[in-house]
């Protein structure tokens, strides 16, 4: 036998449901305020994409022997011999971050999670300035955030793979910093680079840059698609779902030269928090500052053109013309 008992007993409001505070006591709510909940949504389902990611490239598998002095294993995936990495996996892990940081913050912010795409929002759609430089602010330090919290939760790894404790160095066979940033393969070509006919090393224009040109054009493409039209009433989880796969096709496709950025802020983040963390200055400076015009200006053109290019063939058009002088 039971009993009903009025909810008012429990402090609640039965006619309106909401949380009743007794005579005498004190209530504190402890919220993000209104005008933060978006850059806030964004920060975190951008460390979360970003972390997911970034440690996924520290995977270490258990299958692998580890010497007193070194692991053989913590590296980015060694894109260039598919047979010695699990490829898929590393895919997945940064597909799930997308999934789950877009179902985090999709309801609240858009979940754009990319600085290249809000610009691109902005500049096409109907996205307004005055957010762009809160969400670009909000989704890089989401990214340090990410970047600090793998440095630290694999440094005894990552000390034992460099070789001694605190020892951080780039470019060498024992560097872990490919695990946590960007490092095109040695094939590809730096921009102002001149050809070397002699040892036939005869790099193309673009190279790296173009790369990551392409691949972000093709991403954007992908999220304009998904969010466009009926697809855009869709709920969130099932968009999330499209756009994880739109992601890993991407990187598998295009990601083997350039480690698939894709997004300014997923190796600028982790690059500054690998400084945090006393890698060597040659992670910036790095074929002539790679970070920069193949890291950060090449998602940001390639979102760009990919927008520009599905408003002009499948979208409203772009409006171009000049103000008369009157």
């Amino acid at each position: 036998m039971s009993s009903k008992i009025p909810l008012e007993e429990y402090g609640h409001d039965a006619e309106s449901g909401s949380q009743a505070v007794p005579q005498g006591s004190r209530h504190f709510l402890i919220s993000t305020p209104e005008c933060l909940r978006a850059p806030v949504a964004e920060c975190c389902g951008t460390m979360i994409l970003v972390l997911f990611g970034i440690a996924s490239n520290a995977y270490v598998p258990e299958s692998r022997e580890m010497t007193s002095r070194r692991v053989d294993t913590l590296r980015q995936a060694v894109l260039a011999r598919p047979d010695e990495s699990n490829f898929l996996a590393l895919r997945l892990g940064w597909g799930a971050g997308l999934l789950v940081g877009v179902l985090l913050a999709g309801d609240i912010s858009g979940a754009h999670l990319n600085p290249a795409i809000t610009l691109a929002l902005a500049v096409y759609r109907d996205f307004p300035w005055s957010r762009v430089i809160p969400y670009m602010t909000a989704q890089l330090l989401g990214a340090i955030l990410a970047g600090v919290i793998c440095q630290a939760n694999y440094y005894e790894l990552a000390n034992t793979f460099e070789g001694g404790y605190g020892v951080r160095t780039f470019g060498l066979p024992t560097s872990s910093a490919s695990a946590f940033i960007t490092v095109p393969q040695p094939w590809m070509s730096n921009i102002g680079e001149s050809a070397d006919v002699a040892s036939g090393h005869i790099p193309t224009a673009t190279g790296a840059f173009f790369d990551e040109v392409l691949g972000t054009a093709l991403l954007c493409i992908s999220v304009l698609t998904i969010n466009e039209g009926a697809r855009a009433k869709l709920p969130i989880h099932l968009r999330a779902v499209a756009l994880m796969w739109a992601f890993i096709g991407v990187s598998g496709a295009l990601g083997i030269q350039t480690s698939f950025g894709l997004n300014p802020a997923r190796d600028l983040g982790p690059r500054i928090a690998a400084a945090m963390f006393r890698y060597p200055a040659t992670i910036w400076t790095d074929r002539q500052g790679y970070f920069f015009y193949g890291a950060v200006l090449g998602p940001v053109a390639g979102a760009l053109l990919g927008a520009g290019l599905w408003e002009i063939l499948l979208g409203q058009g772009l409006k171009v013309g000049l103000r008369r002088k009157h």
